[in-house]
């Protein structure tokens, strides 16, 4: 079965005092995504807390200190929460 691409979420730390360093990387990203599928929705997503919920998720599940260690873990389960909180306005 074949699925379309309808709507991207892409995370973006924001502050009322500065820009992420990272951002210098996903701007440019982000422009070439519009370009190359012009049809498709692209969402900025504020990501400034997801990995503070991440990460004590983490704890309430009773994970030990060194998987809440484990930095690719917390970027999937923020990654989770974010698509979670997408699907959750779709309600």
């Amino acid at each position: 079965r074949k699925y379309s691409l309808r709507h991207r979420r892409i995370g973006q730390r924001t502050s009322s005092c500065f820009t992420s360093e990272s951002a210098r990387f996903i701007e440019p990203f982000v422009l070439r995504l519009k370009e190359a599928f012009p049809k498709v929705r692209i969402e900025r997503v504020d990501e400034r807390f997801t990995s503070k919920i991440a990460f004590q998720t983490m704890i309430d599940v009773g994970l030990k200190q060194q998987r809440r260690r484990d930095k690719a873990l917390v970027d999937k389960i923020s990654a989770t929460l974010i698509l979670q909180s997408f699907l959750d306005a779709r309600k």
